[in-house]
């Protein structure tokens, strides 16, 4: 996709939904920090604006920030205030993951942690089998598929 083209592209409302979890993607509450894993809530902090095709920028409707990769050998992604070349995020159906237009093997999945409850979002190497890297985009309220 040509830069122009993503910035001028046709957009949509959704849920990023990770179903095998029941959670949905959030920003978290500061800019610079990591986007988070949260209970899906029927208004705007849980729902993003996307391109239709599903490839581009990310942004938070209820912050207004972007998802952003800043260290891809790394896997960090951030909240970001602006969109950049590395702001670009792809939805994959066959794979149901999100993976970063830097790195097709690094998907959007939990850090790795010693702490159960870990909520915080990092782009990890791509493993079909792990169920936090499972992630669908959904237009209408995830509750509604219970």
């Amino acid at each position: 996709m040509q830069p122009n083209t993503l910035f001028e592209a046709k957009t949509q409302d959704v849920w990023v939904y990770n179903p095998e979890l029941n959670k949905c993607l959030i920003s978290g509450n500061k800019l610079t920090n990591r986007p988070q894993i949260g209970n899906c809530a029927n208004s705007d902090s849980s729902k993003w604006q996307i391109p239709e095709s599903e490839d581009g920028f990310y942004k938070s409707l209820s912050t207004g920030w972007y998802l952003d990769v800043i260290d891809i050998d790394k896997g960090t992604i951030i909240m970001s205030d602006t969109r950049s070349p590395s702001s670009v995020i792809k939805h994959s159906k066959k794979k149901q993951a999100i993976i970063s237009s830097l790195n097709s093997k690094k998907c959007l999945g939990l850090m790795s942690s010693t702490n159960k409850n870990e909520y915080r979002l990092t782009l990890n190497n791509c493993n079909n089998s792990q169920v936090d890297q499972k992630w669908e985009i959904r237009t209408t309220f995830p509750s509604t598929f219970k």
